[in-house]
Order: structure tokens, then sequence, then C-alpha cells
């Protein structure tokens, strides 16, 4: 099971939907939460089919500010909205693998102040309510130590408290984490802060189940806060996948030309450089998966070529060329 957070900071902005499909292919997870999606209802209904999973739901902002959708599919998983809060979505969920059921949470907690012990109380409250397996994942907008902050101001010894405080009253975690540390920065009087403030934890009966899960931290793209990713397979997680390299006889391929063509021709916003870089991830990413369907286990593919195989005469002249059935 692999489950997407992340507090996007907007989902309205084009570069957001953008960098949020890419994050989706790249993972393929079965459950992803959406953070400060900031639109109301009429806009987060045009924006959340976009991303291609058969469910979803959404909790609006207030005010304007903060907002949380979830998306699913029901496969690996199956899955159903438990309650939803204004901030947090409980999401009641059967893992088919291993035929457990649990809940995983998608929490958005407040920053300021004057809202955090009411929430925390609620929270530290589902505990008592909730009696299968409880995973939370978010933005907690909390410390657990010195060490979740690097640069700027030095926090109080009592910024520490409220999380540490819930981990031990519900009994739980935090996942360790694979990657760099922190997931948020921002730059404060012309110096870079970073702090962990989003996270995963897992109460114990939850961490029984799924012992090697592990937490993921993507890179820094259009949000102030970097996505997360929990994977409860540990051997999934450590598989190294075969590195992308481009085949010179690629260009050969009139399928191939054209999808570069295409893709390359996309519009995309912002810089120049971020422009650039947009358009060779786009390329590299279609290219994969068109080499993935057209040119891997290609014995295979040439056994079911009465089948019609979707290649043309001259891409399948171009295989056999390729893996040497066929001199050059």
């Amino acid at each position: 099971m692999k489950v997407v957070c992340w507090n996007i900071q907007g989902i309205k902005k084009r570069q957001a939907i953008s960098e949020l499909k890419f994050l989706i292919k790249k993972h393929l997870p079965d459950l992803v939460f959406i953070l400060e999606t900031m639109v109301n209802t009429t806009n987060i209904q045009k924006i959340l089919p976009q991303l291609g999973f058969d469910h979803y739901d959404f909790v609006p902002p207030l005010n304007h500010s903060g907002g949380i959708a979830v998306l699913w599919n029901n496969g690996t998983i199956h899955a159903s909205i438990l309650l939803k809060e204004q901030r947090v979505i409980h999401m009641l969920v059967h893992d088919t693998e291993n035929s457990k059921n649990s809940i995983i949470s998608g929490v958005y907690a407040p920053a300021q102040t004057k809202d955090k012990n009411a929430f925390w109380e609620r929270l530290t409250h589902m505990n008592t309510i909730i009696d299968v397996p409880w995973c939370l994942m978010g933005d907690f907008n909390e410390l657990a130590s010195a060490n979740d902050k690097l640069g700027g101001v030095s926090p109080h010894a009592n910024c520490y408290s409220r999380l540490n405080q819930f981990l031990t009253t519900v009994n739980a975690e935090v996942l360790l984490v694979s990657g760099n540390r922190f997931t948020w920065k921002k730059r404060i009087h012309t110096h870079l802060v970073y702090e962990r403030l989003d996270r995963t934890l897992a109460r114990n009966d939850w961490a029984n189940i799924y012992p090697n899960a592990i937490e993921l931290h993507e890179v820094f793209t259009c949000s102030d806060h970097c996505p997360i990713v929990m994977t409860t397979n540990m051997n999934q997680r450590t598989t190294k996948a075969f590195p992308f390299r481009f085949q010179n006889f690629w260009c050969k391929f009139q399928s191939a030309n054209l999808l570069v063509t295409h893709t390359w021709a996309m519009v995309q916003n912002g810089t120049n450089l971020y422009k650039l870089a947009w358009k060779i991830k786009s390329v590299k990413f279609e290219l994969k998966d068109w080499a993935k369907k057209s040119i891997a286990n290609p014995y295979d593919k040439l056994s079911k070529n009465g089948q019609n195989w979707h290649m043309s005469k001259k891409d399948l002249w171009l295989t056999q060329t390729a893996i040497g059935l066929i001199p050059g």
C-alpha cells in the first residue's frame, strides 16, 4: 500500500496540477491526501477528476484558507470515507493483500497558537473512539525535537510538547524517513529556514501490521512543503529500478519521434529554466512509457504479431533489427 500526502499551498495553480500528475504517475499511490487546496467547491470539483482516480472527496476551505481533498482507487485497497472534519479526513481502508482493516487520516493541523489546543484535544479524543489500527499523515505544524529545524531562531523547548504528548498518549511512533529530513522551507529575513512539519504517525497497532512501513520525502517544487510518501512495503522501496537510458535506435521509430515532438510542444508556465526542466522531464516519462509498451519483451511481442499489437510494419522491422533477428 502506498499513500501520498502533500500540502500543496493552492491546487488551482497550473504548475501544482502538473506536479501532482507527475507525482501520481511516479508512485502510483492507492490513496492521496491534498492539503491546503484553497479553492471553493466549484473549482475543486473541476480539478480532482483530472487526476485519474475513480473516487474522491473533499472538505472545502474556511474563509479561503485550508481545505483537504482525498483521492483513491479501489484495487489494492478498498476505501471509504469514515469521517470528514474541517482539518482531518478519516478513511476506512481495507488492504486486500493482507485482509486487514485500518484507518488512515489526512491531517492539516492549525499553525496559529490559539487554535492548537482544541485541535489536539479533538485528535486525542479520536484515539478513544478508533478501535482499529490507526495511521495519520499530514502537516502537523509541530516540531518533535531540535533536530526538526535548521536555520533561524531556535524554538523554545515548549514547542516540542504537543506532538510528543500526543504520541505518548495514543501510544504511537513517527515513521522512519528516507531522503531529506525537512519538509518545509521558507526564507525569513534573508535566511532560509527548514523544518520538519509533515510526517506519518503510526499507532502501535498499525505499526505491528506494517513493521516495514517507511516515509519518503520528495523534492520541493511549487509549494513551501514537499510531498511525503508512505509505503508499507520496505522491499518495494529498496528495489532499485533500472535507470532511464535513451537508446539511439529509438530515433528511427516514427511513433517515438511524434511523441517527442508533441510532448515538447506542450505549453507550460514559469521561468525559462523551469519550462526547460519540465519539458525534459515530460519527454522522459513519455518515452519510458512508450518504450515499456512498444519495445519491452520484444520476443513476446513478436510472437504475438499476428494478433496486431499496435506496431506499424516499419516499427516491427526496427524492433526485429534492434534485437538481432534481422541484420541491420
